[in-house]
């Protein structure tokens, strides 16, 4: 696949009528470079009204015609235009990663480092954007599976050597340590404890702390992402995509965000923030109102679709969102 590149045409041709945004988006600290949003993205607040409206609608869209078609979600994976696998998938190397898997302002002094598993990936059209609107280099060094937090035992859940994963940390130390990024950005499932083992929230919390040691050795800041809204089997007995392929009756599947995210990842990112060891962006508002999450968002007139798998959201939708994703991230990553 193809790095992505903002046309700057397009760029240039467009400025964006919510002047909140357009404020947002037009003035840095390090860059005059004006960097604006298509006309169709919308800000955080029109994206709120969509939601809001969307979540009463007990119909389905018309898959044939949403954003992506239902029936082509295969072709519209987590890890978006641009992610190869010398930086996502195979574990990567720290030459991979300083050569090849930058995003965002390639002359910025200041670099985020994204890593973690498939939840990493799903937020870089989010995150590269951010990186071209705050003015930060963004490095993406993730690996499928692994979740960033430092699981001590060798075997996973269903009882797969944790081999490739351990080297993966391994790795992630190593690229900690030669970038120094000022911040550092780990996304990732909550992850195993051994065959047929989650952790608890104090393993979790351990985990989480060794890796902030990484981070403070080289003074980077860790911010962490609430997590998006799950399907998780165990927890709701439900599919998104699933659901909205029978067009009826939808709102059986749209549950509150509480029910969504994972308790036990709840539990340790709260407990990092009041440790002082990582801030917290809250990016539920891009899926849920206070009361049920979207499968869909209808917007202008077209459906946009939520998820990929029960998981993960589509690339599209992260590419649709960043202009919000950016609101929501800029006053912690100003």
């Amino acid at each position: 696949m193809r790095r992505r590149f903002i046309p700057l045409a397009s760029v240039l041709a467009f400025t964006m009528a919510a002047s909140s945004w357009a404020a947002a988006a037009t003035s840095t600290t390090t860059s005059t470079t004006t960097t604006t949003l298509f006309a169709t993205h919308p800000t955080l607040a029109q994206l709120k009204v969509a939601i809001a409206s969307s979540v009463t609608q007990a119909t389905g869209p018309d898959y044939t015609k949403s954003v992506p078609p239902l029936l082509q979600m295969a072709n519209y994976n987590t890890d978006g235009d641009g992610i190869t696998w010398n930086c996502y998938g195979a574990t990567p190397t720290m030459a991979n990663a300083t050569t090849k898997c930058q995003w965002g302002s390639p002359t910025a002094t200041r670099t985020i480092l994204v890593t973690g598993d498939s939840q990493s990936a799903m937020w870089l059209e989010a995150i590269d954007w951010l990186g071209h609107v705050l003015n930060w280099k963004v490095v993406l060094f993730a690996h499928v599976g692994c979740a960033p937090w430092i699981d001590p035992n060798t075997v996973d859940f269903q009882g797969n050597p944790t081999t490739e994963c351990r080297a993966f940390r391994t790795s992630v130390a190593s690229i900690i340590s030669q970038l120094k990024p000022q911040v550092i950005i780990p996304v990732g499932q909550a992850g195993t404890y051994g065959r047929g083992k989650y952790p608890t929230a104090a393993q979790l919390e351990s985990e989480m702390t060794t890796f902030a040691a990484q981070a403070t050795a080289v003074k980077a800041r860790i911010v962490m992402l609430t997590q998006i809204p799950q399907y998780l089997p165990g927890v709701v007995s439900a599919d998104p995509n699933t659901c909205l392929s029978r067009r009826t009756n939808i709102t059986s599947c749209e549950y509150p965000y509480s029910t969504l995210a994972n308790a036990t990842m709840v539990a340790a990112q709260n407990w990092m923030v009041s440790t002082k060891k990582a801030t917290l962006i809250n990016i539920s508002p891009l899926f849920c109102t206070a009361a049920k999450c979207a499968l869909f968002v209808n917007y202008q007139n077209v459906a946009h679709l939520v998820y990929y798998d029960n998981a993960h959201m589509n690339y599209l939708y992260t590419d649709w969102t960043k202009g919000a994703f950016v609101e929501l991230a800029r006053p912690t990553l100003s």
